[in-house]
């Protein structure tokens, strides 16, 4: 039997079905030769500060930078009853494998790993790696599984990644904080959120551009009226495609070969941009309750298993 694990739920119910495990079972679905579950997001977390030492409950200029030499990690009080499921399932005699079906790319294959490494399973274990959720595609992947070790520098670019966002992300916020008296959230992803809020949805543009495999691009974007001569220069990268922070992309999807997956990404910034006002106010609101409070703020401590 096989143990398949995904990321979401509805990813799971997906392949549940088209394997046949239709028994639903507490946390996890049974039948055909399997079980399926799925991890509810990150299971595990990087640990806070406080984790590697008392002194770090206070946010103080003297004890930066804060330089762990071993990665801790922290189970969310709210996700510790899944987090033990599995790990009980990993163990399961009857389990000879476990299958992990998390998304294909670097975030999913960090938290499959890190499940798997919490629970010390030493089973096989394989990859599932597909890019569409049609049935046809789910049966194609579990007939061509590949060995989970094939995936092992992608599973450590996640870990660095995760790695170097913790450093940037405490080490920077509690130095501008401290220096200027009021809680000053820095960090990769704190970028991304002043993009959204700088979005304007009303500039859509689209991508005129032959196919990489054509090695042909012309360096600039336009409308999709052939008679609207205004062009707008983009910076070019070594592969052709172009970039312009202040315009979102859409497809033109009369020249064949481009990826959907450009597609579909243009779609969700534009519906992500469409809630920056909600997301500006709660950071806002959040950053205005923490000043009150205190001048010199303190992490929020996550429960610990």
């Amino acid at each position: 039997m096989k143990l398949v694990i995904a990321e979401k739920p509805s990813v799971a119910m997906s392949l549940a079905a088209v394997l046949g495990a239709n028994e639903k079972k507490d946390g996890y679905m049974e039948g055909g030769g399997y079980l399926v579950s799925w991890c509810v997001g990150h299971l595990l977390e990087l640990a806070q500060p406080e984790a590697y030492g008392e002194q770090y409950a206070r946010w103080r200029y003297g004890d930066l930078p804060i330089l762990p030499e071993e990665w801790k990690y922290e189970v969310p009080k709210d996700k510790k009853k899944h987090l033990d499921l599995l790990c009980r399932l990993m163990k399961d005699k009857r389990v000879e494998s476990v299958v992990c079906a998390t998304d294909a790319g670097r975030e999913g294959e960090l938290i499959f790993r890190l499940v798997y490494e919490y629970a010390g399973c030493s089973k096989p274990m394989e990859r599932l790696w597909i890019s569409s959720m049609e049935d046809a595609a789910i049966r194609d992947g579990f007939e061509h599984l590949r060995p989970g070790s094939d995936y092992d520098k992608l599973y450590d670019a996640a870990v660095c990644r995760a790695g170097a966002d913790w450093l940037i992300g405490i080490n920077a916020t509690r130095l501008f904080s401290v220096l200027y008296g009021v809680t000053l959230n820095v960090g990769r992803v704190m970028c991304v959120q002043q993009v959204l809020q700088q979005f304007d949805p009303g500039r859509i543009f689209y991508v005129l551009a032959n196919t990489v495999r054509q090695k042909d691009y012309d360096g600039r974007i336009s409308r999709d009226n052939k008679a609207w001569a205004q062009t707008i220069p983009v910076c070019e990268d070594k592969d052709g495609f172009g970039y312009d922070r202040n315009v979102s992309f859409v497809v033109d999807r009369s020249h064949t070969g481009l990826m959907d997956l450009f597609l579909t990404q243009a779609r969700r910034e534009y519906a992500l941009a469409q809630e920056k006002p909600s997301v500006r106010d709660s950071l806002n609101k959040s950053a205005g309750q923490q000043a009150a409070h205190s001048d010199k703020p303190k992490m929020k401590k996550e429960q610990a298993r």
